[in-house]
């Protein structure tokens, strides 16, 4: 494994109806309330390569009626576009800790978090802004190889106002044909509990 030299820039915004999957308030009902969506940002299918992710945080906007839908927290993950919508509920549900007792990080799939959600004065539950210290993880282990995408819990503002910004800092490597088959066993070998993956 060699880095190439060459770093990736990710930013933008996801809007909640724009997502790849959701995870529903009834599993058993599609087209119950959404909780939390997923959605592809980056895909490169290349042989030989893998990236890296040294930084990951919020895109902060300046405007003050924005702020608080723009720092929703979320979760970097390694799924694809196609996986995602082939994803059951259970295995959603999993991937972001929903009905389990281990949580995000015992999935391997997840590669960082950014941010949280704190119980406001008025006893809702609102983004608040990131202390690095705290509220910022990412694995020192962790490679992508061909995938990233990010998931986040929809706010009180609902599908059609709630939307997370995101900026990611990726390093490329060169990987050989056993690495890269290493890696790929390493990031879909374990997840939480052994409950349904893709």
């Amino acid at each position: 494994m060699k880095r190439t030299g060459r770093s990736v820039y990710l930013s933008g915004i996801v809007n909640a109806e724009d997502g790849d999957a959701f995870v529903t308030k009834d599993p058993a009902d599609p087209t119950s309330t959404r909780q939390v969506v997923f959605k592809n940002i980056l895909t490169d299918e290349r042989k030989g390569y893998a990236y890296k992710v040294t930084f990951a945080s919020v895109f902060p906007d300046v405007a003050a009626t924005t702020e608080e839908k723009r720092m929703t927290p979320y979760v970097l993950q390694t799924y694809t576009g196609r996986e995602l919508r082939q994803m059951s509920q259970a295995a959603l549900r999993n991937a972001v800790g929903i009905d389990t007792r281990q949580g995000v990080a015992a999935h391997n799939r997840n590669v960082g978090v950014v941010g949280r959600f704190a119980l406001a004065p008025n006893s809702t539950f609102k983004p608040v802004p990131n202390s690095y210290q705290n509220d910022y993880v990412i694995k020192g282990d962790a490679m992508i190889t061909e995938a990233l995408s990010v998931a986040f819990q929809l706010t009180t503002l609902g599908l059609t106002n709630s939307a997370m910004s995101y900026y990611v800092e990726l390093e490329e490597y060169t990987v050989s044909d056993d690495e890269e088959i290493l890696l790929l066993l390493n990031e879909r070998a374990q997840n939480a509990g052994n409950v349904e993956d893709i």
